[in-house]
């Protein structure tokens, strides 16, 4: 990039203006990514264009942001991450008071929607959590006239938020990326450092820096990518971002577990290294990766020890299924090419479900499953929007009781993930896919030992 000074000199990046952005882009990360002595794996892009918002009313994806999708999807060992953007509140309310009250509906306004490219269905989109609530004092201004908007864990003032192109989950994940600690003064608003991230500096006279945004909290899940691919080099994306997506969880409480609300301003929440890399005595992780035909379906057994089923406390399966399909933004109907889900079914067995499904006509009704079925399915917790996009992740969480609905849950269980074709016309494309599971229980029980001695013997049945 050019750097470009404005009137008072400081230096803006702009992209050479003789070539189209687009062109510009594709060449630098095409350079790296097939350069294989650099050996990347991970592309963190933490720019936008504010100009451009996404808005349903579009019909179709941004240009931009179908470049980063048709590079991923060259690049299937490469994840991409992208940032959300910025909005400043000041635009919707004009005084500080103004957006402490405002907080945090003012996020679900239209203008503060994800922009270009940040709509990326491929790539992971990172959002922000505010890391600080308490001011420092600075120069005629004690701690107690500033005003903190957002506190610890909760979404940044200036976050953007989702959904997506075909209502997707946007963001996916969020990390700590600052906060508005603020005062009025005059028709001003006045931003205390306390609010901001400490940062290398781009200004050859000084070292440090400060400043928040999106921009920041995405490197963050870039190195924390990075960590996870020095522990599998070898695996793809889709790998990679699946134990991501496992390891996240809501780190607040403020929409009362509004899912909806959750998902469209944390997606699914903060990741954590720790958690993607290691099981635990009462958290164990079951990943399958693999290749499904369009209108095929994969069943699979999930080892449920009897311990995690009937000792009292919270029990939490997650589901999380990532796969990198073609995409086309002049389709209205749907962006991607073809369509993944996945469902879980308990007391009847593998075989039983495969001939059930066996059993279905998928040219009629790509969302139909086996209405014989239906009781036996467990439903995942809050909306149901987590499965529009090719990055999914549905919660199954039982307090307590084992009991589900009218009849209590009974190994064994099974998951099934099936691929729908939408506009896809090559009958014989074979999609990758990963899809994991995760078993998690409140209490100090051991259910790791007892998995593992049960998928000694894994049953695995391909139709």
């Amino acid at each position: 990039m050019y750097g470009e000074p404005d009137i008072r000199g400081k230096l803006h990046p702009i992209y050479d203006p003789e070539r189209l952005l687009e062109h510009q882009l594709s060449d630098a990360i095409s350079d790296f990514c097939e350069n294989v002595d650099y050996k990347v794996k991970v592309v963190n892009l933490s720019f936008g264009c504010v100009n451009e918002v996404w808005d349903e009313e579009l019909g179709h994806q941004f240009l931009l942001a179908q470049l980063l999708d048709d590079l991923a999807f060259r690049y299937p060992y490469v994840v991409f991450l992208v940032s959300a953007g910025n909005c400043d509140p000041i635009c919707l309310l004009n005084t500080v008071e103004g957006i402490e009250q405002g907080y945090p509906d003012f996020l679900f306004d239209d203008r503060f929607r994800i922009i270009n490219p940040g709509t990326s269905a491929l790539s992971l989109t990172i959002g922000s959590l505010a890391h600080e609530d308490a001011a420092i004092e600075q120069k005629n201004s004690p701690r107690e006239l500033w005003t903190p908007i957002a506190k610890v864990h909760e979404p940044s003032p200036f976050t953007r938020c989702g959904p997506g192109v075909n209502k997707m989950v946007k963001p996916e994940l969020v990390e700590y990326g600052g906060n508005l600690i603020c005062n009025q003064l005059a028709d001003r608003r006045r931003d205390n450092i306390s609010g901001k991230l400490i940062l290398l500096s781009n200004d050859p006279t000084k070292l440090f820096g400060t400043d928040y945004g999106t921009s920041f909290s995405t490197p963050k899940v870039a190195h924390m990518v990075g960590l996870i691919a020095n522990e599998y080099p070898d695996e793809s994306a889709n790998f990679l971002k699946n134990l991501l997506l496992q390891s996240s969880r809501y780190p607040n409480n403020l929409f009362k577990n509004d899912i909806k609300k959750n998902l469209k301003t944390m997606g699914y929440g903060l990741p954590d290294k720790d958690r993607a890399l290691f099981s635990m005595d009462n958290r164990v992780l079951l990943f399958y990766e693999g290749e499904l035909g369009l209108k095929k379906f994969d069943v699979f057994e999930i080892p449920f020890p009897q311990e995690f089923i009937s000792e009292d406390g919270t029990k939490i399966v997650s589901v999380v299924l990532t796969f990198n399909p073609p995409v086309n933004r002049n389709r209205q109907d749907s962006y991607l090419g073809n369509k993944m889900s996945f469902y879980i079914y308990h007391g009847k067995t593998p075989e039983y479900v495969a001939n059930k499904y066996s059993a279905i006509d998928f040219n009629l009704d790509e969302k139909i499953t086996p209405k014989e079925l239906d009781k036996y399915r467990l439903k995942p917790s809050g909306s149901s929007s987590w499965g529009n996009g090719c990055h999914q992740k549905g919660l199954f969480i039982k307090k307590h009781g084992v009991t589900h609905e009218k009849n209590p849950i009974n190994s064994p269980f099974t998951l099934v993930v099936k691929n729908m074709k939408k506009w896809f016309r090559d009958n014989s494309y074979l999609q990758p896919y990963c899809v994991s599971v995760v078993l998690e229980h409140s209490e100090e029980i051991n259910i790791y030992n007892s998995i593992r001695t049960q998928i000694r013997e894994r049953l695995r049945i391909r139709p």
